[in-house]
């Protein structure tokens, strides 16, 4: 009965294969059999990122006596992804006397210590929905498309898609790329479709721009082989685009997508499963040989980078910061977002952007508006979006420093009302300040400066 079930499943179309298999669960009656097809079941809501069925039927399949101790570590990774850290503990410590050698359990209580420190202690990103533009299809990877930083192209497998069937792996509609604008007041208009020729029948999206708006990397996949993307580019015309060109970056085996084309437009960071690297998906970097006037030879982004896991949706920024996120850096679960300095001509150690820019879901394709630097839009499915993966604005809101304090009368402790006080910066301003009826003061401080206090003088008298 799990033949058509297998088929789906090794077809890569995961969303068929989870129903197929929970039609032949129902039929088998050998135990054995039957525990493995539940774990298929729960291995291909692993594979489409369901998480709530995953920690469902993981359970059920550990129940039914499912014997790889794989089982009990995607029990407890689906536990992490629904946020469960405590439970996701107990699990993980479960795996780790199965596989006392393998990382991933202790990893797994590490980063589940973590991820609750960082939930109850958040950082000051404010991150929200972008309701207007979002559906409950996957609407993902928004980057910028013009240089007025209001306008972004991003991708989604909402109703108005070209491709006229349904993607077996995702079951929703294949991707497309489609253009939204926001004005000074803050509202967004309807999202247009790229037309032809950017959309096609199969997936088309993770879009990147230079910062005129006017070149465009993309990533198109190929309908009738599983999973193999490459990048095109092509040029605004107009209202229109130039057709395609395709990007030769690896051989026809390998998968490359969502580039990243950095600010002197010189250097392109991308995604591939391509051999050499360090295991599942892999960032990659090519140059632009302007004499030959074709894309060089891809560099591995090196170990700081890449794990053995995947590692995906990179963009660089101007000043040389890589974000990217990672199922293999230690996180709060699914895909976390994490930045990378250069130095040296090297990457540094990938520091996790922690809650709430991160979840315990799949947080990535984390874009910044390099004219003001402290916003940016990135992309979730997490819980409380339209549904399935949504699109966010994030904020850094400036760091407000301010000094206060009190005076009063040494002798008697009375709080001094009308006393002045006065601040002097190291850019060369001077504040002064009469404290209030409690004797109280406060000042804004500018960040950057540093600021010496001083109280002039006060006689008894002005404060008899």
């Amino acid at each position: 009965p799990t033949y058509q079930a297998d088929l789906a499943f090794d077809k890569g179309d995961y969303y068929d294969a989870a129903a197929l298999y929970k039609k032949a669960f129902t039929k088998e009656k050998n135990k054995v059999k039957r525990a493995e097809v539940i774990y298929k079941v729960a291995e291909s809501y692993r594979l489409t990122n369901d998480y709530k069925n995953q920690e469902v039927w993981y359970a059920k399949a550990i129940k039914a006596n499912y014997k790889a101790p794989e089982a009990i570590l995607h029990y407890a990774d689906a536990l992490k992804m629904n946020g469960k850290y405590d439970e996701a503990i107990v699990q993980y410590t479960a795996f780790q006397k199965e596989s006392p050698s393998d990382p991933r359990g202790e990893d797994g209580i590490k980063s589940s210590q973590d991820a609750q420190k960082w939930k109850d202690k958040p950082t000051r990103y404010r991150v929200l929905n972008v309701a207007p533009i979002n559906t409950k299809y996957s609407d993902f990877s928004a980057a910028y498309s013009h240089k007025d930083r209001r306008h972004i192209i991003f991708t989604s497998a909402r109703q108005e898609s070209i491709g006229k069937q349904n993607d077996g792996w995702t079951g929703e509609k294949f991707q497309d790329l489609f253009e939204a604008a926001v004005d000074k007041k803050g509202k967004w208009s309807s999202p247009k479709p790229l037309l032809e020729p950017i959309n096609s029948g199969s997936n088309d999206g993770g879009g990147s721009m230079d910062t005129k708006g006017v070149d465009m990397f993309f990533t198109r996949c190929d309908e009738g082989k599983l999973g193999t993307c490459k990048i095109y580019y092509t040029k605004r015309k107009g209202q229109t685009w130039e057709e395609p060109k395709l990007i030769p970056l690896s051989d026809d085996s390998a998968t490359c997508g969502q580039p990243s084309l950095s600010a002197d437009e010189q250097t392109l960071y991308f995604v591939s499963n391509m051999s050499g690297g360090r295991g599942g998906k892999d960032i990659w970097i090519s140059k632009y040989d302007k004499k030959a006037k074709t894309w060089g030879t891809p560099v591995n982004a090196g170990d700081k980078i890449n794990t053995e896991a995947d590692e995906m949706f990179p963009f660089i920024a101007a000043d040389s910061t890589l974000y990217f996120s990672s199922k293999g850096h230690l996180g709060m679960g699914g895909l976390d977002i994490f930045s990378s300095k250069m130095a040296n001509g090297n990457f540094e150690e990938p520091v996790n952007l922690k809650y709430p820019v991160n979840t315990s879901y799949d947080d990535f394709s984390f874009v910044v508006d390099e004219t003001t630097g402290d916003r940016g839009f990135l992309s979730s499915d997490r819980d409380g979006g339209k549904g399935s993966d949504d699109i966010y604005s994030w904020s850094l809101p400036p760091l407000l420093f301010t000094v206060s304090g009190k005076v009063f009368d040494a002798d008697t402790r009375a709080n001094v009302e009308g006393a002045t006080i006065e601040l002097f910066g190291s850019d060369g301003s001077s504040i002064p300040l009469k404290t209030d009826k409690t004797g109280a003061y406060k000042f804004d401080l500018k960040p950057e400066t540093s600021y010496r206090l001083s109280p002039t003088e006060f006689h008894q008298n002005e404060h008899a």
